[in-house]
């Protein structure tokens, strides 16, 4: 496979190439243990939902008239659906109030299909712009109560992860859901997501508009670009808007300059309303040298976040139960050994037993009504790839 130095910028010389094949994942993946009989146990409902590997209908059993989600996907670019199998295999094994549950996997004609706890929500990005604040007309974001409520949900669900050495790669809004009065959120779609164990081949995609600095500059996703996603998650809740979209620089290039020299402000007139502790936590998490990017946990634990309290004295409350059960390892209780609270290792190290390449596209969004303008499927550097299609 060609490789391209420089990350992006080799990238940009490279973009007539079209598309390469990407590494097939499941060598090491255990038999499929899924629905024989797949689609013929639910009865389909309405659409619910589309991104880049399919599509999300509601569903429901037939068995037990339980609701589901259930997500229909065409196969991986190598013709099989290995990477959707492991999208499985990673889900089943988590449990976590704030992260939704994998319930069935199995194979169809047509590709394969992931079986989803459903829960009645909409997307952060739906969302934020449907919340006129009360302070202004002019642009749309959430009181800085409901902004820390949900983040510290956020923030739980990829503390759970890091702690199970597990990579989101894709923290963006339009992968979080939130209930229509915002009092509950789940982080999901893992299509995206990889993990540290002995054998996987990660193949792995993230939001252009979402990328941290050192993504963009041709390093794999780490735990701490899961973290600079949901600082940006943040920043949207806040002001209706990202600091930086792709689209509104001359060239790709010029936008990732900006990521990767320009540190975001939080001051000026949008920020008057905002407090200086949740000013201090969006600096940690959008630090451009990931270095100083503080771990998940470590963030829950600054003074913003431990308040349980919003300026109006109304008390937060996590929930307490995980929901739906799936197979495989079902426990959601996790420990630290840095501290009280259940949360993410400081940094991830990939062991040194010997590899394939690994692989990653970007999704280069506008972020502009939420359609996404795709590059060709090119190499930034080996194991990485720029991948075409919608979001």
């Amino acid at each position: 496979m060609a490789v391209v130095q420089g990350g992006v910028r080799g990238l940009l010389q490279r973009r007539g190439l079209g598309q390469l094949p990407l590494t097939r994942l499941g060598s090491n993946l255990p038999p499929l243990e899924g629905s024989k009989e797949g689609l013929e146990l639910y009865e389909l409902k309405e659409l619910i939902g589309r991104g880049s590997s399919g599509r999300v209908f509601r569903a429901v059993r037939k068995e037990d008239k339980l609701q589901v989600a259930i997500k229909l996907m065409g196969p991986d670019v190598d013709g099989g659906c290995a990477k959707h199998r492991q999208e499985f295999e990673i889900m089943k094994g988590v449990c976590h109030p704030n992260l939704l549950q994998a319930l069935d996997y199995f194979q169809h004609p047509c590709g394969s299909a992931l079986v989803l706890s459903y829960i009645p929500s909409v997307t952060l990005t739906a969302a934020v712009r449907s919340t006129t604040h009360k302070h202004t007309t002019s642009t749309t974001f959430l009181s800085e109560g409901k902004a820390k409520s949900l983040f510290r949900m956020l923030l739980d669900a990829l503390s759970y992860l890091h702690h199970r050495r597990i990579i989101h790669s894709d923290v963006k809004s339009d992968n979080v859901l939130v209930a229509s009065d915002l009092s509950s959120l789940h982080l999901t779609d893992f299509g995206s997501s990889r993990t540290l164990r002995t054998g996987d081949i990660p193949v792995t995609s993230t939001t252009i508009n979402f990328s941290a600095p050192e993504v963009l500059a041709g390093e794999m996703p780490s735990e701490k670009h899961d973290v600079w996603g949901a600082g940006l998650c943040l920043y949207f809740m806040l002001l209706g808007r990202l600091p930086r979209t792709v689209t509104a620089y001359p060239g790709f290039e010029d936008f990732c300059d900006a990521v990767q020299a320009e540190a975001v402000k939080t001051s000026g007139e949008a920020w008057q309303a905002v407090s200086d502790e949740c000013k201090a936590v969006i600096r940690h998490c959008l630090a451009l040298d990931k270095a100083d990017r503080p771990a998940a946990m470590v963030i829950l634990e600054m003074s913003w976040l431990r308040c349980p309290e919003d300026r109006s004295g109304r008390r937060f409350s996590a929930p307490s139960t995980c929901g739906l059960k799936a197979s495989g390892n079902e426990t959601g209780n996790i420990s630290s050994s840095s501290g009280d609270r259940a949360g993410a290792l400081g940094t991830i190290e990939i062991g040194h037993q010997e590899r394939k390449p690994a692989a990653v596209s970007i999704d280069v969004g506008s972020f502009r009504d939420t359609k996404h303008v795709m590059a060709k499927l090119l190499p930034i550097r080996e194991g990485m790839h720029l991948s075409e299609g919608e979001a």
